[in-house]
Formats: structure tokens, C-alpha cells, sequence
């Protein structure tokens, strides 16, 4: 069982192959006698982050990281190792974390004060990486100069961006 180690899954599957394990644990699933545990789910999604799968992995460690911002059920907050989890994801090119770190420099979160500027470079990150809805606040920032030159421009570019997946 993962939480004896073991990576080898209830389904044959290792650990790694994706997050479900975790997210079984962390919803719980009481049609398979499954209880919510958000330690083993947290257990689980450390498992699954060393994936040799980098997509696999990255998904884990966003997982783990919103689980130390928000805490639960067994589980301590940690904002310090949330922030560390967000930016590894974001390293290894998850786009989402890109994003998460973008609104987490914007708005002050995990006790990291506001930062436009490092907000402006993970939003580029997260956009650049594909990740479309990062562009609204990207948009903003530049229309207002938020860490970032003002330019009606590249803010008008990146409103553009995100109205084409709307």
C-alpha cells in the first residue's frame, strides 16, 4: 500500500503512472471502502513526483502544493512548502503553477508580499507555456504598468489571446 511504500497500486499500476491514487485518498471513495485521508492522499501524490513521466510528475506536485496552501483533515497548512511545491512544478514547465505563482506574487498570497514584477514574469511563463487564461491578468498588468512596461499593446495582445479561447 502507498502507505507502507509500497509503489505498486490496488490496480497493478505503479504509483507514477498518474494521480489517481491520490485524488482516491484525497476524495475519498466510499464505494471502495476508501475514507478520506488527505496524509495518505499527500503520501500518494509524493509517490507519484518522482515520476520518470514529467507530466505525471508535475501534475503530483501541483497537487502536493495545493494541499500545503490550503491544509485538512490530518494535514498541516505550510505556505512556505506550498510556495517550494508551486515553484518545482513550475520549474519542470507546469503552467498551471506558473499561473498560481503569477496570482500568488499579484495578490501578496502565502505571505510573500506583492510582487508585480516576479507576478508579470510567471504569467509570460504561464502563457508562453500555453496557458491561455493567464493572459487576462497579464493583460492588466501591462495596461496599468504593473511590474512590467506600460503598453496598450501588448495588453490589447494578450485580451486578444484570451478572448480566442473564450
Amino acid at each position: 500500500s502507498v502507505a507502507g511504500g509500497n509503489r505498486q497500486g490496488w490496480f497493478g499500476w505503479e504509483w507514477y503512472e498518474n494521480d489517481s491514487v491520490g485524488r482516491l485518498f484525497f476524495d475519498g471513495e466510499p464505494n471502495l471502502g476508501i475514507s478520506l485521508d488527505y496524509e495518505l492522499a499527500f503520501t500518494a501524490f509524493q509517490q507519484c513526483a518522482v515520476s520518470p513521466q514529467d507530466s505525471a510528475a508535475n501534475l503530483c506536485l501541483y497537487q502536493q502544493a495545493l494541499m500545503k496552501e490550503s491544509g485538512g483533515p490530518g494535514l498541516m497548512r505550510d505556505p512556505i512548502e506550498a510556495l517550494n511545491l508551486f515553484t518545482k512544478s513550475h520549474e519542470r514547465g507546469n503552467y498551471t503553477a506558473s499561473a498560481k505563482l503569477a496570482d500568488i506574487y499579484r495578490t501578496g498570497a502565502l505571505g510573500v508580499g506583492v510582487n508585480f514584477q516576479l507576478a508579470g514574469e510567471f504569467a509570460i511563463a504561464a502563457v508562453e507555456r500555453g496557458n491561455r487564461w493567464a493572459a487576462e491578468r497579464l493583460a492588466m498588468q501591462y495596461m496599468n504598468g504593473q511590474g512590467v512596461p506600460k503598453d496598450t499593446e501588448k495588453a490589447s495582445y494578450f485580451f486578444t489571446l484570451l478572448s480566442n479561447i473564450m
